[in-house]
């Protein structure tokens, strides 16, 4: 059996099938190549010759009755009735993909206690994991007042607007390319000071309200390393409550926590793959 695993992000779109309990290569295709979600599936049905018995999908968006809106493609919907009847297969699974690295997080820690799960790249999401089961959540969505969301301040497309606000060369669009002026560039350099200091504040108010003594595990494309790690902890460790034990906070470099998750949900899906 071939169940074809899919982490569909604002990005990137990534493939790699799960065939007789073994994972295979990556198949890696930008969104922006795609006019819809289904081209970019087919591309990597194109570049396999393996056999498709079902589809296991992660998109950027809620998931709601099995069908799914990216947040930061509007344009962009699937559902798990659409992938059956285009492909032909008996089952389609289709979640949020923050809950995919939640089922992935689960494979490297325990997380027995109540944990928080806060993924930032193009945009941010974030899941919980309360009595070992992944709960979903849109945490970048959520509104600081009428107009700016968390994810305006705390994710990728974020770093670029602070960055502009801040005076940056507008032609940059690019959150790696501001990354590396931030030894050059002030504005570049207080757009990422920005950021992490709001993605610690956001931790410890979701830490308190959800009183996660599992922890906060931060993954995705803008961890923190060194002394933005440094600023985050202060920020996060400030603005929690001291009446409180300390909650760990722990980096997730492992770059396969997606489709770790997937692997989980594909044989619970489908049995053993």
């Amino acid at each position: 059996m071939a169940i074809l695993l899919a982490d569909i992000g604002g990005t990137n779109a990534r493939f790699r099938w799960l065939k007789n309990g073994k994972l295979g290569s990556l198949f890696d295709y930008k969104c922006e190549e795609s006019k819809t979600p289904f081209e970019a599936i087919n591309k990597a049905l194109k570049d396999s010759k393996n056999k498709l018995n079902g589809i296991v999908l992660a998109g950027a968006g809620p998931v709601q009755k099995g069908a799914l809106r990216w947040t930061n493609r509007p344009k962009w919907k699937i559902s798990e009735t659409e992938l059956q009847k285009k492909y032909h297969i008996k089952k389609a699974l289709v979640v949020n993909d923050v809950q995919a690295q939640g089922e992935g997080l689960k494979t490297l820690y325990k997380c027995e206690k109540t944990s928080i799960l806060m993924t930032a790249g193009t945009g941010l999401g974030g899941c919980f994991i309360i009595n070992g089961k992944v709960v979903p959540g849109e945490v970048g969505q959520m509104k600081l007042d009428e107009k700016l969301k968390v994810e305006d301040f705390v994710s990728g497309l974020a770093i670029v607007r602070l960055y502009h606000q801040y005076g940056g060369d507008k032609k940059i669009t690019s959150a790696r390319k501001i990354e590396e002026l931030r030894k050059k560039e002030k504005a570049a350099n207080q757009a990422y000071l920005t950021f992490y200091q709001t993605w610690g504040q956001v931790s410890a108010q979701l830490a308190t309200a959800l009183y996660a003594m599992g922890g906060i595990y931060l993954w995705g494309g803008l961890i923190p390393k060194a002394k933005d790690k440094i600023l985050f902890m202060k920020t996060f460790e400030k603005m929690f409550p001291q009446c409180f034990p300390k909650i760990p906070v722990h980096i997730i470099t492992d770059k396969n926590l997606a489709f770790k998750g997937l692997v989980s949900l594909s044989r619970r899906e489908f049995g053993q793959s």
